[in-house]
């Protein structure tokens, strides 16, 4: 009995393992926004309103990764999708806003040139082995 349950359990890990190198390899990875940012700033209320905007930006999970350009991490498009619906609602009425899309593999072969990265770069790709 044992035999035949230690083969089972083999089995079945097997089967699982099997399972997720096959999802792994079809194509879902995991993906980061970029999202570039030029919004005046010369009027008090062109002020305020890019830091609601930024406000928004740090409540939906992105970090500065450098002046004007924030990002974050989505499992699927479908949450990618879900994001940009949440920033679209409150944009500012003036400015340039552009968003991209990386996969994180991209987005981790990028080289830097100059300066460090940042803590929560690499917090962030840390994080990635979880996902």
């Amino acid at each position: 009995r044992r035999a035949v349950r230690a083969i089972s359990a083999c089995r079945s890990f097997v089967r699982r393992r099997h399972f997720r190198k096959r999802r792994e390899g079809s194509g879902v990875e995991a993906q980061r926004i970029l999202l570039l940012c030029d919004l005046p700033t010369a009027r008090r209320s062109e002020c305020k309103q890019v830091r609601l905007y930024r406000e928004l930006l740090f409540a939906e999970g992105f970090y500065e990764l450098q002046s004007g350009v924030y990002t974050r991490m989505v499992e699927s498009r479908s949450s990618r999708d879900i994001h940009v619906r949440h920033l679209s609602v409150a944009l500012p009425p003036s400015g340039r806003i552009r968003l991209i899309t990386l996969t994180e593999r991209q987005f981790q072969q990028s080289p830097l040139l100059c300066g460090e990265e940042s803590n929560q770069e690499v917090v962030g790709s840390e994080l990635d082995i979880f996902i």
